[in-house]
């Protein structure tokens, strides 16, 4: 089955860049939901402190610790997690029309059985809702139903010693006691508050039983408590860890964890487009030595090389993910860079001196698409550090939000820049051209590209859309002939479809 989504307890959800345009809203809505109940719960920010910590190969201690408590969390969150996220796609067809609700339950039943059972405990909702909810009915009892999910994630498991959760042994031994499911565990806790609900016959008393219900929970009602929250359940996971000689690396992580107050509606466009391509990359990429990539370079057509800057910043960028504040003395400038090849589906990795790397830039007879990663680009002096002198395009490729790649939007406020979209399945391309041979590629939703392009024409006047251009014309800025075209295209197609197989004309 070809994913269309995933929220992996970060700060944004990933939706396929090559689903049907009709998917698109459902599944970001899916998501959204797992994003939502994570971000306001105690299991949930349990889990993305645990999915922050990036233990030290050389520890596997810690690395099975690390495993057995997002197991025990995951598992025994999962019923609740994806039975709302399901029943919240549910009513988003049901606000649309309910007939469109009935074709997603029956599809639903038909090809994604393992789905279907997640949501079929609250059928009976659903089916109240159908028979007589109308439009504010249904999204009450909704908000009602979430508000239950709340409280089952927001058991107060980090009260407990985070030792018991370090290994499957303990863990099982806890599972063991007396009413603890009963107590803290998600999906026991949810479907037990949902099957007391059951004799409640109109909209009404569902939602008052259900917000009854919901009202065992432990409610943060302030930032402050929020905060007070959190810092508990940083203690909580660090006990998870004690005595381990990296407890000091993870200290530092979590403390960079902080509270942040958004509207629910900024939170839903936290999306970021994908090929969920991940797997095929790691096994198909191969070390490859610099003579060789220079030859690659040189006679690969429909390829892209894609640098990604010193390996001396990248492993820096790597000990401050992990927690580290003070660094070692680090010699090597060796450049990483990537080399991806269309045609023969080729994936390679190097390690090049600078002066090596100078050699492939400047090589007229090079046929690969420049490419640079946007941590990689001085937007000052405008140029690959440590190579001013590059004449040909560049491309900048950047991988964040569109909220998060706005400080990068910054950096030419002051001038006057061209900005069009390409469309790809059901991702949108917004490219900025910043300098004369220079264009910004950011990947977006098609969700999130309608509000960016609001932002952008609202808060950034100093960005000119190119107007009256479809994504397949030429224009006078960035686009200005099929050469240019064929170069995005290559970029787009490299980082995301790679894997796909070639379509027939």
């Amino acid at each position: 089955m070809n994913i269309l989504g995933q929220y992996d307890f970060d700060n944004y959800t990933l939706l396929s860049a090559l689903m049907d345009e009709k998917e698109i809203i459902n599944t970001a809505v899916h998501e959204n939901t797992h994003f939502a109940l994570s971000n306001q719960s105690i299991y949930g920010i349990i889990l993305y402190c645990l999915n922050k910590l990036i233990i030290p190969y050389d520890c596997m201690v810690d690395i099975n610790k690390k495993k057995a408590a997002e197991k025990f969390f995951m598992d025994h969150t999962i019923k609740v997690q994806e039975g709302v996220a399901v029943f919240i796609e549910c009513i988003y067809f049901m606000l649309r029309d309910k007939k469109e609700y009935i074709q997603f339950i029956k599809d639903l039943r038909q090809n994604n059985w393992t789905y279907y059972e997640y949501v079929k405990p609250l059928r009976y909702i659903l089916n109240i809702l159908e028979k007589e909810g109308e439009y504010n009915d249904i999204l009450i009892v909704a908000n009602a139903v979430f508000q239950v999910a709340l409280m089952s994630m927001n058991a107060p498991i980090y009260k407990l010693e985070g030792a018991n959760f370090a290994t499957n042994k303990f863990i099982k031994k806890m599972l063991s006691r007396q009413d603890f499911s009963k107590n803290y565990i998600p999906n026991k806790r949810f479907f037990a508050a949902i099957d007391s609900c059951k004799e409640a016959t109109s909209c009404v008393e569902l939602c008052e039983q259900l917000l009854k219900c919901a009202g065992i929970t432990e409610n943060v009602s302030s930032i402050a408590e929020s905060e007070e929250r959190l810092n508990n359940i940083k203690v909580f996971v660090l006990s998870i860890f004690a005595n381990s000689k990296y407890y000091e690396l993870y200290e530092n992580k979590l403390a960079g964890i902080n509270t942040t107050e958004i509207n629910g509606s900024d939170l839903f466009l936290q999306q970021i487009p994908t090929a969920f391509n991940e797997d095929y990359i790691k096994n198909n990429m191969k070390k490859i030595d610099s003579g060789t990539l220079k030859t690659k370079c040189k006679t690969v057509e429909y390829s892209t090389f894609f640098m990604l800057g010193n390996l001396k910043d990248n492993t820096f960028d790597l000990m401050r993910r992990m927690g580290v504040v003070e660094f070692p003395e680090f010699k090597d400038e060796r450049e990483v860079a990537f080399f991806y090849g269309l045609r023969k589906k080729e994936i390679y990795a190097c390690l090049l001196e600078c002066n090596q790397l100078h050699e492939i830039l400047l090589d007229k007879d090079r046929k690969c698409v420049l490419l640079t990663s946007y941590k990689n680009y001085d937007y000052q002096k405008m140029c690959i550090p440590n190579h001013p002198d590059i004449e040909d395009y560049i491309y900048i490729y950047c991988d964040r939000t569109y909220s998060n790649a706005s400080s990068y939007l910054d950096q030419w406020k002051s001038k006057e820049v061209y900005y069009r979209y390409m469309q790809y399945e059901s991702m949108i391309v917004l490219l900025v051209k910043i300098d004369e041979h220079t264009i910004f590629l950011l990947p977006m939703t098609s969700i999130v590209a309608d509000e960016a392009d609001r932002d952008i024409r609202e808060k950034r006047k100093n960005m000119m859309m190119i107007t009256d251009v479809k994504d397949e014309e030429f224009d006078s800025h960035i686009i200005t002939d099929s050469t240019k075209r064929d170069e995005i295209d290559t970029i787009i197609n490299c980082l995301f479809f790679l894997n796909l197989e070639p379509q027939e004309a």
